[in-house]
């Protein structure tokens, strides 16, 4: 039964992300990441953690990420919390800009996690409303970006536990731009596929693939790589949890 329900999520995922990529101009980046949790009584949890992205096939980098977060169990279905991110996103020439050199980016959220057990399946749907403030590099193609932005993002998640050690788990999530002059409409879809491995009681490390589909060239965010010459960019990523 493990081996059934397993291949199914496989084959899901892989219809979903096959056709996106199969005749477009992809790229391939990796995240490395490393997060710290401390519970705070029974209902309140803080996270710290940071996250180093590359990008062009590996060869440059693409941000570092540093995250504080809060989170407040509600009740068995719903969990809200919040987060600052600190991100240092670096520009270079193939972005398709007249100066180059690292980008300050100020992002908060928050969010509502509604999520529901079935024997050892748990699907979770979250609500995230995003909003970065962006200070540093100008470009001809951020000159007139939208700043402050506002992004809704909207996650689906099925996570499967095969044992005490192993969890396997796929995503789907959408990012809804709020305003936008233009228009509102999806921007961005992101896929994930992947497994949560536990290492020791209060260790564990997710090994996971991640694939982001661009939908909208006109936007900034697709001016990060080559003035929205890629259709879509695909990450190996790992990171590290402990839990005090």
């Amino acid at each position: 039964m493990k081996r059934i329900n397993l291949s199914v999520v496989l084959a899901l995922v892989s219809l979903l992300i096959f056709p996106l990529g199969a005749k477009a101009q992809q790229d391939i980046g990796s995240i490395v990441g490393a997060e710290f949790n401390k519970n705070i009584g029974k209902k309140i949890n803080l996270s710290v953690q940071g996250e180093w992205r590359t990008r062009e096939n590996f060869g440059s980098p693409e941000r570092f990420t540093t995250t504080v977060g809060l989170d407040y169990k509600l009740n068995t279905y719903f969990t809200a919390g919040g987060a600052y991110d600190r991100v240092n996103f670096h520009r270079t020439g193939s972005d398709n800009a007249t100066n180059t050199g690292w980008e300050k980016r100020d992002r908060w959220g928050v969010y509502l996690d509604g999520h529901i057990q079935r024997d050892k399946w748990l699907f979770s749907l979250r609500e995230t409303y995003q909003q970065t403030y962006t200070d540093g590099v100008v470009t001809r193609v951020t000159r007139n970006r939208i700043n402050p932005q506002r992004v809704l993002r909207s996650r689906l998640e099925a996570d499967y536990s095969m044992d005490k050690k192993w969890q396997p788990f796929a995503s789907l999530e959408a990012f809804n731009p709020l305003n936008n002059p233009s228009n509102n409409d999806t921007e961005k879809l992101r896929f994930q596929l992947g497994t949560n491995m536990r290492l020791s009681k209060h260790s564990n490390v997710k090994i996971y693939y991640r694939y982001d589909a661009f939908l909208d060239k006109h936007l900034e965010w697709k001016y990060d790589i080559e003035n929205g010459s890629y259709d879509g960019r695909h990450y190996i990523g790992i990171k590290y949890s402990l839990s005090f």
